[in-house]
């Protein structure tokens, strides 16, 4: 097999995609963690249980090819190559499933696992992550589980200590993968039965009805705990149109005991089907085709659900990483009214705020609203701006606020105001009323400073975590930080031949952390694939304002180039602010209050207003600070450093800021 690219990874293993060299047929080539198969006799038990699903026959498994061991890679499994994507970025992105889809999907699902269960095999280890949608040609889907069986091979008690690692490096609050599913008896480390694998599948049917799980925790054993002893909520409290028998069935799925549970998969498809006839006259299934022909047994394709209006936009790129953001984001906007999002130009603001928009859609009944402010020039234009993307008409300028707030008065919306920057004191005013008047109304915004509003959380969007620092980095060292996934999914897009090797990787490693892992600077760069290599890329990095141009013709004027990104920003300071940002372009690294003021100071710009103009600079986001052990450093982000350090020269001070700051060190 030829290795060719990271498909995913998880708690068992990574995933690649590879094409066999003598067939020439596209597979999943699934490494399985060394740790995993550490147990005596782990690693015959691993090939005895993918021998027996690999004799499984039925289209809803995902199909076993091949398995080994290689000097240096460990176990290997080799599976069919899937086109689509998991249950979990589908519950991510529309954060709910519609009731019939759901059960569409569900009774998909609980074929395959009956089947498995008939041959003596249970999965251990259900969850969204682990169940497919694969896209049909006709635009449908087809249901595909995937890794059965392996959870187990460490055994329940090593799954826990591994997950218990895992959580000391998380932040509190953050949500984990397989504790949430597991069954009362997995947390006890008690012995396993095909009501397991029910109970797992009641808690994915819980998630894609209530758009969460049915527990949840800050730490592992706050999620056990509840399992076996929690009460869950049933479904239709957390979503309209889920009906009493569908609610009685996830319940029963939930049960924790598993004598009182349902006995079988056979049983669930049952009661599922029983549940949706008595609720809506019919079993969910395919829709008839025009023709009205007689019903095949093909598998059920799934229509969108119907969701709230909307005027987000589809984006056309995928989004990468920001996961612990945009929990962030949802998290704050569950318990607060405004939100606001902050950081420098070209740090993510608009793409963060869209996707967190997607997610909440069926949060918000009447409708998620983007609101686009960065070409208003006019600060008086902002409740026109917002009244015209609502469609609320009133040709009275003088009465459009009033009018909107009416409109506004009982609606259940999440208002996106992108790009307030510029336009602070109209927006602070605007929102102020808004809040006072719409109590159901929530609003999330992106600037490079905050609205200084009484109750506003501040977000700021950090830049996409970078690659360890390492002389030559491996490929497999640096696949999994957020810039190295953007570079490269966006270099494929300029280039579709791109792959991330052994070979370049230190390159493109070096590239994403030159550009600070700004998400604009780094699609700017990876654009220029198609022309250069990333070794070139990196050489050229010294002048990257002049290589870094070509951004997408349908994008803003400003996020076309890098230096128009930053150009807005710069054209928003006044004078005194910006002889400061140029000044500061003199530190490559980080610096204090104190050097600034030795430094920067004089030839127009007195020391005493040194802290003021730098506060300025921190809240719009151009100036960085940390708190250390002798005080708190600051620091720019080298695009901006160099950016600055360009237009101090422009300025004619180059040379007398830099000998100021040669005499304050040496």
């Amino acid at each position: 097999y030829r290795i060719e690219s990271l498909l995913g990874t998880g708690g068992q293993g990574a995933v690649y995609r590879a094409t066999h060299l003598h067939l020439q047929r596209i597979a999943a080539f699934k490494v399985v963690r060394s740790d995993f198969l550490a147990n005596e006799g782990a690693i015959e038990r691993f090939r005895s249980e993918a021998a027996t699903i690999a004799q499984l026959s039925n289209p809803h498994i995902i199909m076993v090819h091949d398995f080994g061991l290689a000097s240096g890679v460990g176990a290997y499994l080799v599976m069919e190559y899937l086109e689509g994507r998991s249950l979990r970025a589908a519950i991510r992105e529309r954060r709910r499933i519609g009731p019939s889809e759901a059960i569409a999907m569900m009774l998909q699902t609980c074929a395959a696992v009956g089947a498995a269960h008939d041959a003596g095999v249970i999965h251990r280890d259900l969850k969204p992550d682990n169940v497919f949608l694969e896209r049909e040609s006709d635009g449908g889907w087809t249901v595909k589980i995937l890794d059965f069986g392996i959870a187990e091979m460490v055994g329940t008690e090593g799954l826990v200590r591994a997950l218990e690692a895992e959580a000391e490096q998380t932040t509190t609050g953050k949500i984990f993968g397989t504790p949430i599913y597991m069954s009362p008896e997995q947390c006890q480390g008690g012995p396993l039965d095909r009501r397991t694998d029910i109970y797992s599948l009641g808690c994915v049917l819980y998630e894609m009805l209530a758009g969460k799980p049915p527990f949840v925790g800050a730490r592992i054993s706050e999620v056990f705990r509840k399992h076996q002893s929690e009460l869950p909520v049933p479904p239709s409290k957390h979503a309209p149109g889920i009906s009493p028998e569908l609610d009685a069935v996830v319940l029963r799925m939930l049960e924790k005991s598993p004598e009182r549970r349902f006995a079988s998969v056979a049983e669930v498809v049952e009661a599922i089907e029983e549940a949706n006839v008595t609720a809506t006259g019919a079993v969910a299934r395919r829709a008839e085709p025009e023709t009205h022909e007689p019903e095949s047994d093909s598998e059920p394709t799934f229509v969108d659900l119907e969701l709230p209006a909307t005027n987000l936009p589809r984006q056309m790129t995928t989004f990468i990483g920001r996961e612990e953001q945009m929990a962030t984001v949802e998290q704050a906007l569950a318990s607060n009214r405004l939100v606001t999002l902050t950081g420098p130009s070209g740090a993510g603001k608009t793409r963060l705020s869209i996707q967190v928009g997607l997610g909440l859609l069926t949060d918000f009944p009447d409708g998620v609203w983007l609101v686009e402010l960065a070409t208003l020039k006019d600060p008086a234009l902002v409740p026109q701006a917002v009244a015209s993307t609502l469609g609320v008409a009133d040709n009275r300028a003088d009465t459009i606020v009033g009018v909107l707030l009416d409109y506004l008065r009982d609606k259940r919306l999440l208002l996106v105001l992108d790009n307030c920057e510029h336009l602070i004191p109209a927006c602070s005013e605007f929102v102020s009323l808004v809040l006072r008047s719409a109590p159901s109304l929530r609003l999330l915004g992106s600037s490079q400073e905050a609205l200084g509003i009484a109750g506003e959380i501040r977000i700021a969007v950090p830049a996409l975590l970078l690659p360890e620092t390492t002389t030559a980095p491996t490929r497999a060292e640096i696949i999994h930080a957020e810039a190295v996934r953007l570079f490269v999914d966006r270099a494929r897009l300029a280039s579709p031949g791109f792959e991330l090797t052994d070979e370049n990787a230190a390159a493109v490693a070096r590239v994403c952390r030159r550009l600070d892992g700004l998400p604009l600077a780094l699609e700017l760069a990876a654009a220029r694939v198609k022309l250069l290599s990333v070794e070139q890329i990196d050489a050229r990095l010294d002048d990257r304002f002049r290589l870094l141009t070509s951004g997408s013709r349908t994008a803003r004027p400003r996020q076309r180039t890098l230096h128009a990104a930053i150009d807005w920003s710069y054209d928003l300071l006044d004078d005194q602010e910006r002889m400061l940002f140029e000044r500061l372009s003199v530190f490559a690294g980080g610096f204090t209050l104190g050097a600034v003021e030795a430094v920067c100071s004089g030839d127009g710009l007195s020391s005493h207003n040194i802290i003021e103009l730098m506060s300025r600079l921190v809240d719009r986001s151009l100036v960085t600070v940390a708190s250390g052990g002798a005080g708190a450093r600051y620091r720019m982000l080298e695009t901006l450093r160099q950016y600055g350090s360009e237009r101090l020269v422009n300025r004619g001070e180059a040379a007398t800021v830099r000998r100021r700051h040669r005499d304050y060190y040496l």
